[in-house]
């Protein structure tokens, strides 16, 4: 085998394993399996402590303290007012329905652009959050 052959091999081999890479790391995708979250739907539990977190850490990092109906938020787990409320106001920021239901896609949104270390992420596979955030994106 010529030099050049191998090193014609080589380079296609590394571009693959480095696109096999790139196309693992992000961030987490939402469960399928998941019910959807809010009145008339799941209303307490760490499914509605994951919502409750994932909005405020929005809230904190993103840059929006003063702009939500009222600021944070309880971490109680139990689905209220203002947790719905907060939830309407993150669907209006992504340009979405803004029904006060958690389902597929606010779902795949709070997972992918909130807290990592409880939503995990591709690369270091799914987080505490990830079981009860539904979605199929």
């Amino acid at each position: 085998m010529r030099i050049t052959s191998k090193l014609a091999k080589g380079a296609a081999a590394f571009a693959l394993a480095g696109a096999a890479l790139l196309g693992t790391a992000g961030t987490a995708s939402a469960n399928p399996s998941a019910p959807n979250i809010g009145y008339g739907r799941v209303t307490s539990g760490p499914a509605v402590w994951c919502v409750q977190h994932d909005l405020n850490w929005y809230i904190k990092n993103a840059g929006y303290p003063s702009d939500p109906p009222y600021g944070t938020i309880p971490e109680d787990g139990v689905w209220g007012p203002k947790t719905e409320a907060t939830v309407r106001w993150y669907q209006r920021r992504w340009n979405s329905i803004d029904d006060g239901v958690v389902g597929p896609w606010t779902g795949h949104l709070l997972l992918a652009y909130t807290d990592d270390y409880y939503n995990g992420t591709y690369s270091g596979g799914p987080g505490y959050c990830w079981k009860y955030l539904p979605g199929d994106y």
